[in-house]
Parts: structure tokens; sequence; C-alpha cells
């Protein structure tokens, strides 16, 4: 029904847990989504690392998404309200 599906990575908690049921779903297969991170700026560099070796251990593709490089292209303004958009 969609035409990119992503399974959303952040190397926490739910984010493993869905990632162990996807792996488990597809197998032996290849998982046949793309994980995404969104890089906040504010990940422990121990979470990253975990996040890298998980991606190599498993063969996946990983897309990494930085908010600081949508705000320092123009993509994500401030409202008025102070809430963020596209």
């Amino acid at each position: 029904e969609f035409e990119r599906p992503v399974i959303l990575f952040s190397g926490g908690k739910d984010s493993i847990v869905m990632l162990h049921l996807a792996l488990k779903a597809f197998a032996p297969a290849p998982v046949p989504f793309t994980l995404l991170h969104v890089d906040t700026g504010h990940n422990f560099p121990e979470v990253l690392d975990y996040r890298d070796r998980t991606v190599e251990k498993h063969g996946l593709r990983l897309h990494v998404a930085s908010v600081q490089e949508y705000i320092d292209a123009g993509k994500l303004r401030e409202r008025p309200d102070g809430t963020r958009n596209p």
C-alpha cells in the first residue's frame, strides 16, 4: 500500500523489539525495509554504536535523517507558537 515503508530505529528498547520482530517474521529472508534513524543530535554514543553494529550484523539498510541538517537547509521552520513544521 505504501511506496517506501521504513522501520523507525532509534536504538532504544521499543525499536529494538520492533526490529527483532521484523527479523523473526521475515527469516530466513532479509528484512525488506530500510531502517530510518532520526538524528536529533541528542544521542548517546553507545546507542549510535549499538545501532551501527546491529545494522552491520544483520546486513540491514540504514538511512539517517539529521534534524540539524533539515534546519540548516531551511526545510524546518519554527512557527510563532513554538512548534516546527516541514
